[in-house]
């Protein structure tokens, strides 16, 4: 009787068995799937002993109307095209060696997907996570499958219109694609989108991403040159210095006091050396490094320096008086809020510093002493004031000379609604009253009281006054019941109240 099965031989050679192999079990597409991709891949398990594989596609149950035959696979799957939409399809593998081929396998069938009658929705962005940074420079993009996708694009730019992308890929299959060439450091904007026979989908919301500093072993690390390892007796304000790197941009120094440990420097240098405006402490033991940056790029630190400082020869004599330095003098048009800054003192422990509307300084409207740092910011100045400031030095054996005094002037305009008088509270009064006002900037002002044919029978205030609002008592146990006159006067305004007493 013939049979159309294939016979498997058992040979013997050196009592040892050698046989075809064994029949595969197939994997996917699974056995009766539906809305197969018309180019899909066919999957199935590997036998032991097997050389190559043979695949069959056919359109018919019996596999009497072929639709793809290929023989010769070495690998566990095959991609197949071109299938038809709608249509169910039959497929079998079977494994051969030298010996002989295997048993066909057991059939399986599926049915490809219908034919798009309208383009895909569109994809939904996984990762990576919008605004999510230090993303490495080749990064892996995800999304969701979307519904009628055959294919999709994806697009990377550094601008949100994708005016000019740096990645623009189609006819992708998967959902998901590796992208090179990006810059370190920078800002991405990527999106998605569906296509299939039907048209093109929308695209996808847009996402960002920055990517990361990047390695740093090709940026050449400084060498530090002085305060030199190990060295004693340094200067309370010593100069750093390092070799320079080819092709920095700056350089970043930290120094640290080791007992107790803080960080007392962390500057950003154009140069390769920084003298700091911090005093540093007597007798006390620090360490210092430095790195480059290179187009954005941190390279590694240098060796770590240690270092103790002198006695500084402080105490035995006052300090110089330091030098101004910003904002410049008879700057004009500052803030109402600035940073004063000067010149180290030579010996210079702490420093005081005073800020007053007079060159004389008798109308101080700030000031603060124990600064350890060469800049204070004075803040709540009135606009379009002129100020006048100067800085003092302090150490164990005195005080300095002031600096030579500076002025300013604030921009901006005064504001007539900023100079107001308010009613006095309670009016009617009796044996007292409230009066209250404000002023726009500092300067000279007197609060006066009046009867009812203008003589003065009180003064309440009379001299300058800073900015801010103000509030005083004006009681006479001397004065009969009547009418009165409060009179406010300032350099560019003068106002009028009237108040009543009742006893």
């Amino acid at each position: 009787t013939l049979t159309s099965e294939p016979i498997k031989l058992q040979v013997g050679s050196g009592g040892g068995d050698t046989t075809s192999p064994d029949t595969p079990s197939l994997v996917s597409p699974s056995d009766g799937a539906t809305g197969i991709s018309t180019s899909p891949t066919l999957d199935w398990n590997s036998v032991g002993g097997a050389n190559t594989y043979r695949v069959q596609l056919s359109s018919s149950s019996d596999f009497s109307s072929i639709e793809a035959d290929q023989s010769g696979l070495t690998a566990t799957q095959w991609e197949v095209s071109g299938l038809a939409n709608s249509t169910s399809y039959y497929w079998r593998v079977q494994a051969s060696n030298s010996y002989g081929s295997s048993s066909w396998s057991v059939p399986y069938d599926f049915t490809t997907e219908q034919e798009a009658t309208s383009p895909p929705a569109a994809p939904t962005l996984t990762s990576p996570a919008d605004g999510e940074s230090g993303i490495v420079i080749s990064p892996n993009l995800d999304w969701d499958t979307a519904s009628g996708a055959e294919t999709y694009r994806v697009q990377v730019a550094t601008s949100s219109d994708f005016s000019s992308p740096v990645v623009d890929q189609r006819g992708l299959t998967g959902t998901s694609q590796t992208v090179s060439g990006l810059a370190n450091i920078t800002s991405y904007f990527w999106r998605v989108q569906a296509a299939n026979s039907a048209g093109t989908g929308s695209w996808s919301s847009v996402w960002s991403f920055t990517t990361e500093s990047g390695s740093s072993t090709t940026i050449p690390v400084p060498v530090p040159t002085s305060p030199a390892d190990g060295a004693s007796g340094i200067s309370l304000t010593p100069s750093f210095s390092w070799e320079p790197v080819s092709g920095a941009d700056y350089y970043i120094l930290h120094a640290n006091r080791l007992n107790p440990s803080e960080m007392v420097i962390e500057e950003q240098v154009s140069g390769t050396s920084f003298t700091p405006s911090k005093i540093l402490d007597t007798e006390t033991a620090y360490d210092w490094r430095v790195r480059a940056v290179v187009e954005g790029v941190e390279g590694d630190w240098s060796s770590i320096c240690s270092f103790t400082t002198g006695t500084g020869d402080r105490g035995t004599n006052p300090p110089a008086a330091p030098q101004l330095t910003s904002p410049s003098d008879m700057a004009i048009d500052q803030s109402t809020t600035l940073i004063l800054d000067w010149q180290a003192a030579a010996d210079a422990e702490t420093y005081r510093v005073q800020v007053a509307t007079s060159s004389d300084f008798n109308t101080v409207v700030a000031e603060q002493s124990g600064l350890n740092e060469t800049q204070w910011e004075v803040s709540g100045l009135a606009n379009a004031t002129t100020y006048f400031w100067r800085a003092q030095a302090t150490n164990s054996g005195g005080v300095s000379n002031w600096s030579t005094v500076w002025s300013f002037i604030t921009g901006g305009k005064e504001s007539e609604t900023e100079t107001t008088l308010e009613q006095n509270y309670p009016n009617p009064f009796n044996p007292s009253t409230q009066i209250r006002f404000t002023l726009g900037k500092t300067q000279k002002v007197s609060l006066k009281v009046y009867d009812t044919v203008g003589r003065q029978v009180a003064v309440i205030v009379e001299g300058t006054l800073t900015a801010g609002s103000y509030e005083r008592t004006f009681r006479d146990d001397n004065l009969a019941s009547g009418v009165y006159f409060i009179r406010f006067v300032t350099e560019s305004r003068i106002l009028t109240s009237q108040m009543t007493l009742m006893k």
